[in-house]
């Protein structure tokens, strides 16, 4: 039980193909300034992508992430889950790119498919859980030219809250608020009592960090901002430290503005999964990309491409929201699936 009967948001992406979820999703930067994937060159975007079968896509990326090398993406879990399980549409029709302005995504990138997934096994996608090993990598079909790769620790020495950090992603600016540009914003880190005052049966695995102290609108993250990163400032060296999760419903509300895995916890699992000792929860192949798109997208009466821009935040019952922007969460507040012409 929550201590307080708290309200947060899961940034992640919305269930595309879940008759359980009924709306949208509002989480982005919060009192963010305007940055570049320049600045940041580990950070790509998760796209929804069909324009090779029907020419329809995603106007804006779902969630954020970043490469620990060139061909393999980190990640939030809950981005390629929806209601508990995976969610196929998503990992078969995602493409990775890296972009400034998401309106110059489909025709100024070219971007990579998937071709393998993989999350901890013990994953929750429970709000009752507070989505406990939040963690997924996506090994992408070819390398991906970014400009760098993340940095990580082998130990949690910045735990202090004199130290800087930074979220960045393509998330709203605040709730029902929307961006095309990346954004980056300051925060403050949290110790792990403090924010299991807020947030009753939180985990070791996560890390929390502040915005501010004001009633709202402090700095944060938002819808769309899931499966992205925050970095530790450490004299000009950006250290990832976390993968944005969750955060309150109003974004940039409360004393505790983003709840965030923390990398250091799975160290060993991300350098198993690069050295091919982990086998791959998921594959994707153009068979798999071909069969879905027959069997559950032509024949589906309500295929995205018919459905117009609409709205919401979608309730998780007993006090959490998903934060993540999938295709579906955000056509129902704007017009984010359309084809390409």
């Amino acid at each position: 039980m929550f201590s307080k009967w708290i309200f947060v948001v899961l940034l992640s992406l919305s269930c595309l193909s879940s008759p359980a979820f009924s709306g949208g999703v509002s989480a982005y930067i919060v009192n963010g300034t305007e940055t570049s994937v320049t600045t940041y060159p580990d950070f790509v975007s998760l796209f929804y992508d069909r324009t090779e079968y029907d020419r329809i896509y995603g106007t804006h990326s779902f969630c954020g992430g970043t490469m620990l090398n060139s061909q393999y993406v980190l990640t939030a879990a809950h981005c390629i889950f929806s209601g508990g399980s995976i969610n196929e549409e998503y990992m078969l029709f995602m493409t990775v790119g890296q972009i400034d302005n998401e309106t110059d995504w489909i025709y100024k990138i070219t971007p990579v498919r998937p071709a393998e997934f993989y999350y901890d096994n013990s994953f929750s996608d429970s709000e009752s859980d507070l989505w406990q090993n939040d963690i997924a990598i996506i090994k992408l079909e070819s390398t991906l030219n970014t400009g760098g790769t993340v940095n990580r620790l082998g130990s949690e020495s910045y735990h202090s809250n004199s130290n800087s950090f930074i979220a960045i992603g393509h998330g709203n600016t605040a709730v029902n608020t929307t961006t095309y540009k990346l954004l980056q914003t300051s925060m403050s880190y949290v110790d792990q009592s403090t924010c299991a005052s807020v947030y009753g049966g939180l985990h070791n695995s996560q890390i929390c960090f502040s915005g501010g102290s004001a009633a709202t609108m402090n700095n944060g993250v938002c819808s769309g901002d899931s499966g992205g990163p925050i970095y530790w400032d450490n004299g000009g060296t950006l250290y990832q430290v976390g993968i944005t999760s969750f955060g309150p419903t109003t974004c940039g509300a409360g004393s505790i503005t983003g709840v965030f895995t923390e990398l250091t916890d799975y160290n060993t699992w991300i350098t198993n999964v690069l050295n091919g000792s982990v086998s791959p929860n998921y594959i994707a192949t153009d068979a798999k990309r071909q069969a879905y798109y027959e069997t559950n997208i032509l024949s589906s009466p309500t295929d995205s491409s018919s459905v117009p821009s609409g709205g919401g935040g979608g309730s998780m019952g007993g006090g959490l929201l998903l934060l993540f922007s999938g295709v579906l969460g955000y056509r129902l507040k704007r017009r984010l699936v359309m084809p390409r012409i």
